[in-house]
């Protein structure tokens, strides 16, 4: 089957970017435009970005989304065509400042999902030759319902990949903040019973001092008992020994003396 005969809205399962690359170029041929802007509706943040635009490189682009043009055919869910932008109040000239591009002519299509979703809109700009003919509108509408699931399924493949990604990320903190929890624990661990063999030496320092006190207050306690068990006679004859002794000396001086007159 050649591609000329394919549903304009019967995308492959592809990157996110690819389809918007894919959607965008898609336009530009089936219409004959110099340039077409996709704008995804955030919601979130109610904002409109166009993560592609053809011939404006991979510049992003973020507006409010109820500004401009592609902010009312999104608000009104309704396709809006403007053959002069600049006479039309409604244009923003922000994003031509932006990009360096001159719009001349525009046609504005909502893509709404199967529920109403607003999903975003879809810009072509500068139709070859003249504005965008009533031809050119059922065209554009057609792609972008066709379109719209196609955009929903991305989208939300886009968004299943980064909560993954997120929940990998997670997984992998929590298991490195597990380890680093382990390995504190261990520490905390070897802390502990070091701190438990200090107490514990501690303890016997301390049995120790009090068995050394003990022995001595039980030396000086049997000192005083045996002064005060030694009898009194005792105490006397200790006495008088130790007199003769100092007399001693005294009585064998005077024998010498004697001697030798």
């Amino acid at each position: 089957m050649t591609e000329h005969r394919k549903n304009p809205g019967s995308f492959s399962s592809i990157d996110l970017e690819e389809l918007l690359t894919l959607l965008v170029s898609r336009v530009n041929h089936l219409l004959g435009c110099e340039r077409c802007t996709l704008f995804i509706h955030a919601p979130e943040t109610c904002e409109l970005w166009a993560h592609v635009a053809s011939g404006a490189g991979s510049n992003e682009i973020r507006i409010p989304d109820t500004s401009g043009l592609a902010g009312e055919c999104l608000t009104a869910g309704a396709l809006i065509n403007v053959p002069d932008a600049y006479a039309d109040k409604r244009f923003n000239r922000q994003v031509d400042l932006r990009t360096g591009f001159t719009t001349r002519n525009i046609l504005c299509a909502p893509i709404i999902g199967p529920r109403g979703e607003k999903v975003g809109v879809i810009q072509a700009l500068n139709k070859v030759g003249g504005p965008f003919t009533a031809a050119d509108e059922n065209l554009l509408e057609v792609f972008s319902s066709q379109a719209a699931i196609t955009l929903q399924n991305a989208l939300a493949e886009e968004a299943l990949s980064a909560a993954r990604e997120n929940e990998r990320s997670l997984a992998a903190a929590l298991a490195a903040n597990h380890e680093k929890l382990q390995s504190a624990f261990r520490d905390l661990a070897a802390q502990k019973t070091s701190l438990e063999a200090l107490m514990a030496h501690q303890r016997i320092i301390r049995r120790l001092a009090a068995g050394l006190g003990l022995l001595v207050v039980l030396i000086g306690i049997g000192i005083l008992y045996r002064r005060s068990a030694s009898p009194p006679h005792a105490q006397e004859a200790s006495a008088a020994g130790q007199a003769v002794a100092s007399v001693g000396p005294i009585s064998s001086s005077v024998e010498i003396g004697r001697a030798h007159v």
